[in-house]
Order: C-alpha cells, then sequence, then structure tokens
C-alpha cells in the first residue's frame, strides 16, 4: 500500500518522468494570496499535502482552454 509520502514508480513515469506527459500552462490568477498558496503547496516541502493537492485537483489535458 502507498502512503501519500510515497510514489510508486508506475505514477513517477506516468505524472513526471515521461517527455510525452508534460507540458507548460500559462496560469492567470486574480487572487494573489490564493495563487500564493496554490504555488507553496506545489513547490513547498510537504509532499503529503502536494500529492492531496494533485488528487483533489486533477486537471486532464482536454480541460485546459488553449
Amino acid at each position: 500500500m502507498t502512503t501519500h509520502s510515497e510514489m510508486n514508480w508506475e505514477e513517477l513515469w506516468k505524472t513526471t518522468m515521461n517527455p510525452s506527459a508534460g507540458g507548460i500552462v500559462q496560469i492567470k490568477a486574480n487572487n494573489w494570496e490564493e495563487l500564493k498558496e496554490v504555488f507553496e503547496i506545489q513547490m513547498g516541502n510537504d509532499p503529503d499535502k502536494r500529492k492531496i493537492f494533485l488528487e483533489t485537483f486533477e486537471i486532464l489535458p482536454e480541460d485546459i482552454d488553449n
């Protein structure tokens, strides 16, 4: 069983290591405090918080406006 602080190799390949899975997305924000909070979750030192965030707010490529 995987805990929130662990990531198995299949998850790592699907989300991070696979070059075809990555991309750059421009983000626009009206609420800078909210943006700062999200940035701190994504770039911070708490992997549990980050994984919960990613699982909760999954964004699929087809959901992104071009």
